[in-house]
């Protein structure tokens, strides 16, 4: 944390932010699309679902699920 000390973000919102990061890649690839999104939200180390869906939805502007369903190649948007 002494590295970070003179930034803007805390290390924890650094590793909060990759995470949320991590998590947005693995819902929006095909190839996960049969894992849950609590599966995929523990697997990026943030293991309670809702707490996941808040932070997501925060950084991100839509629930992990609105994404997910938004990117699907049978989505009207798509």
């Amino acid at each position: 944390q002494k590295l970070f000390e003179g930034d803007e973000l805390h290390l924890s919102e650094r590793i909060r932010r990759a995470r949320l990061v991590r998590a947005r890649a693995a819902l929006l690839d095909p190839l996960t699309a049969h894992h849950p999104v609590a599966a995929i939200a523990a697997s990026v180390g943030l293991p309670d679902p809702a707490h996941f869906s808040r932070l997501f939805r925060a950084r991100y502007g839509c629930s992990p699920t609105e994404l997910r369903m938004s990117s699907s190649p049978s989505s009207p948007s798509s």
